[in-house]
């Protein structure tokens, strides 16, 4: 599995980059290939398009298929406009895995604004997230209640605070589970790119990342620190394809990110590029 957990991407990976408009791109992303010494075999996140150019579709598997690692799959599905309206994920293990089917509401503002999201599970699990935003429409906090098999509910919450730029500077987690409560700070280059990060974990320490990118940003290497200085790293290599592509109507980077969940750190915003890369 994953090195790292997908809340601690979930923050790493945050950007306030607006995907309010169903822009489209010259270029869309193929695939991302991961490498890191604490998996087995590199692992490639394969995406698929509908018809819209909308993102339909994104799989998880190991490069070597003799490595034990369950393949994962996420499925997309849209309004005609290019509002997310569902998301269906789950994993193929010998022992089975709980199918997760995601709905999404919006308010009745233009355009409109995520307000809840509701996640049930084959095996009676529950998910559920509220949001609320600024005046600018900017998310400002993020509320979680998750329901276990046995009916224990897990409550959690993140806060943001932006610089002048838009992009989300720092943030506080909290959690029903733990006294403690989680910071986070992020860095960006000159460009409004992410270059670092400091989370702090409650019971666990801190984190530090650090991101460096090559190959006209097609190429990143991210290195994390940990408690007592322990380093660990991955490289993620992007591949893109000369088609359409058009950006979901979602409201921030952020929001993306944490509804699609993907430790990998794929964000659908980010699929489409504007000048083809070869």
């Amino acid at each position: 599995m994953h090195p790292l957990s997908s809340s601690f991407f979930t923050v790493l990976c945050i950007c306030g980059t607006s995907a309010f408009s169903a822009e489209f791109g010259q270029a869309r992303l193929k695939s991302l290939t991961i490498t890191s010494e604490l998996m087995d075999s590199p692992v490639i996140n394969s995406i698929s398009y509908n018809e819209q150019g909308l993102p339909s579709r994104y799989d998880i598997a190991p490069v070597d298929p003799d490595v034990d690692y369950a393949k994962t799959t996420f499925e997309f599905e849209y309004r005609d406009d290019g509002q997310l309206i569902r998301r269906i994920s789950y994993a193929q293990v010998p022992n089975g895995s709980p199918k997760w089917t995601h709905e999404f509401a919006y308010n009745s503002q233009t355009p409109p604004l995520l307000i809840r999201v509701d996640g049930t599970s084959s095996f009676g699990e529950k998910d559920q997230r509220t949001y609320t935003y600024d005046a600018q429409n900017r998310p400002m906090s993020v509320a979680q209640i998750h329901t276990t098999h046995t009916g224990e509910n897990i409550k959690s919450s993140t806060s943001f605070t932006y610089g002048s730029d838009g992009n989300i500077l720092s943030g506080t987690i909290t959690n029903s589970t733990s006294a403690d409560t989680g910071k986070f700070q992020i860095q960006y280059d000159e460009n409004g790119l992410e270059v670092g990060s400091v989370h702090t974990v409650p019971n666990e320490g801190s984190i530090e990342a650090k991101i460096t990118r090559s190959d006209n940003n097609k190429t990143e290497v991210q290195t994390f620190t940990g408690p007592n200085n322990t380093v660990s790293a991955q490289k993620i290599v992007s591949q893109y394809e000369v088609s359409s592509c058009r950006i979901p109507k979602l409201t921030d980077g952020f929001v993306v990110m944490a509804l699609f969940d993907h430790p990998t750190g794929f964000n659908p915003s980010d699929a489409c590029k504007k000048v083809v890369t070869n």
